[in-house]
């Protein structure tokens, strides 16, 4: 079994901002957050964009605490993310 990859689609997710609305860290590029990690096969089309500090406190305390914190619903916002980059680059490619 292999995993899905897409550098376009991890390219285009390091430019957005992090997930994390208001969230005032600086920077220009954001870590893309697998939600199936790519040790259990999990999908490039399944992140996130995240900055470091909540990249590193999701992975820290865990995803329903980071969720209930910042109330957030993880996999929505995957999905919502994905739809953006369909939307944009495989316009010409959906039927």
């Amino acid at each position: 079994m292999t995993r899905e990859t897409d550098e376009e689609f991890l390219e285009f997710t390091r430019k957005q901002p992090c997930t994390v609305g208001g969230c005032m860290v600086p920077g220009t590029r954001r870590d893309p957050h697998h939600l199936k990690t790519r040790a259990t096969w999990g999908s490039d089309y399944t992140v996130i964009p995240m900055c470091r500090m909540h990249h590193a406190q999701v992975e820290t305390e865990g995803v329903s605490k980071f969720e209930s914190k910042h109330h957030l619903n993880l996999w929505k916002e995957a999905h919502a993310h994905l739809l953006i980059f369909a939307k944009t680059h495989w316009r010409d490619k959906i039927v």
